[in-house]
């Protein structure tokens, strides 16, 4: 194997753990949000997760510590995120065919 591969694998890997990681955090804040949790100790990847939210659309500052969920915003949220990983997808795609 070349380092251009091993460095590829390695960098896919560790995308892959980190979006893994990643939906994993939003989807335990998105239950607490649909639960009516309130917010005041979170690790700093969730704390950027809520922030992501809270920017998108798809949860809207109450009240210190406390938000309200939209589910509207949820649902377009997930389109686009979608979207972009079709795109995202088709470069991996043709940079692999390139390659």
């Amino acid at each position: 194997m070349s380092l251009r591969t091993d460095v590829l694998r390695l960098s896919a890997a560790t995308l892959l753990g980190f979006v893994f990681v990643m939906r994993r955090s939003e989807a335990r804040l998105v239950r607490q949000l649909r639960d009516g949790f309130t917010f005041y100790r979170l690790n700093p990847l969730d704390r950027w997760v809520l922030r992501r939210l809270v920017r998108n659309g798809v949860a809207t500052l109450v009240d210190e510590g406390r938000y309200a969920f939209i589910p509207d915003g949820y649902a377009s949220f997930r389109a686009r995120r979608r979207v972009r990983a079709f795109v995202l997808m088709a470069l991996f795609a043709l940079a692999l065919l390139i390659l």
